[in-house]
């Protein structure tokens, strides 16, 4: 039996992200970064005494504050990244990690750059460059910081070194954006895999908007063990192409149909994002995927928290809740079932208390603001939902 903590977490022990904002980190849900000396070295991010620090914390049964996300989750008995991570990696791994010397990560995530051929309205100039040009275009960043997001070669000589040496230990990398399926970066550390000959003992995770299909990428695929892809598609027809500008639905359907086919070991699954835009239409969605036989899981989007769909109007709420209601296969709580479920988003909901409308407001004026902007209108994607919220504002006045 483990005599660690059962608040420990065994991501700071074998995982190492570098995200959008070139901060290292132990995962996506993590809130701060370790200080390394030089940017983008993979050697001085493992071995900073903020990576040490955490460790130690996570062994004294302590609940770091950076990793607010997961508690939250914890307390409303959701699924938190946490719990995912011991799963992948038992508490057994950590404690045989106590007693090695030298221990390299078992889970690499690098978001190698903004680049993107899409503005997704979820999205930021952090992952996409179409979005940083907009806002470089409208004076909402400085070319200083347009520059900044630009700035990202990953791969230099030191960091490929490193990784050679990391690659025997590595049982999983997770690339993300930007689009990685445009970045050449993701084809040189794939093609770096492959010439090692490491590929065939990793599990290779990446996210893609659906709207590429490669075969040169599929044929790379083919020499690992085997490839996860989340699908980051929140809606179907008209709202999908409104959410995420840019995007073809009848192209993405039918590149989505083309994955299914490859015959490769594989886990493909829609990783939906849930926000004030979408949070209406989720019993539609999660229709489309069962129909489609696809799996789809919920990702909250926490930030900017205008838009975390916890801050969304208590009679606004209401209205959403009183829609799931009427899906009542997708109300069961119990587990088993081939998708995430709107219970889920219901906690969500209800986890805050909102006391005035301001964030709210801020959020409405976000949508106009960019419907202004791309000539487009909100409620022509989703009117059901805008006359919902033209009902609240006109009960405010």
């Amino acid at each position: 039996m483990s005599k660690l903590p059962d608040t420990i977490c065994s991501a700071p022990f074998f995982k190492l992200e570098l995200d959008n904002e070139f901060k290292f980190r132990p995962c996506c849900k993590f809130e701060g970064g370790y200080e390394v000396d030089k940017k983008f070295s993979f050697e001085d991010a493992w071995n900073s005494q903020d990576r040490k620090n955490l460790m130690k914390d996570f062994l004294d049964g302590k609940k770091p504050k950076q990793c607010r996300e997961c508690w939250v989750e914890e307390e409303l008995n959701v699924g938190s990244y946490r719990n995912s991570m011991r799963e992948w990696i038992p508490d057994s791994e950590i404690e045989k990690y106590l007693y090695k010397k030298e221990f390299y990560p078992k889970i690499l995530d690098i978001k190698i750059s903004n680049l993107c051929n899409m503005r997704c309205r979820m999205c930021g100039p952090g992952a996409s460059s179409q979005i940083a040009k907009e806002f470089l275009k409208y004076d909402e960043i400085s070319r200083e910081d347009y520059d900044f997001f630009r700035d990202k070669e990953i791969l230099t000589k030191e960091n490929i070194d490193t990784l050679k040496s990391w690659l025997p230990d590595i049982e999983r990398i997770e690339i993300t954006g930007g689009e990685t399926f445009i970045n050449p970066e993701l084809f040189e550390l794939l093609e770096l895999c492959v010439e090692t000959d490491n590929a065939k003992y990793i599990t290779f995770h990446t996210n893609t908007n659906g709207t590429i299909f490669s075969e040169k990428l599929n044929k790379l695929f083919k020499e690992f063990k085997s490839i996860s892809i989340g699908f980051s598609i929140d809606d179907s027809g008209y709202r999908f192409e409104y959410q995420r500008d840019g995007g073809d639905w009848n192209k993405v359907e039918e590149n989505l149909r083309n994955y299914q086919k490859l015959d490769l070991p594989k886990d493909f699954f829609i990783n939906c994002t849930v926000s004030f835009l979408n949070v209406y239409y989720m019993p539609e969605f999660l229709q489309w995927c069962i129909d489609n036989k696809w799996y789809m899981g919920f990702n909250i989007l926490f930030l900017p928290e205008f838009n975390h769909i916890g801050n969304i109007p208590r009679f606004i709420k209401d209205k959403v809740i009183e829609k799931y209601e009427k899906f009542p296969k997708f109300m069961d709580r119990r587990e088993g079932f081939n998708i995430d479920k709107l219970p889920k988003l219901i906690d969500m909901m209800n986890l805050v208390e909102v006391v005035d409308d301001s964030h709210f407001k801020y959020a409405w004026n976000e949508i106009k603001k960019v419907d202004e902007r791309r000539n487009q209108k909100y409620s022509d994607s989703h009117p059901e939902f805008y006359e919902i919220i033209q009902e609240f504002i006109n009960e405010k006045v």
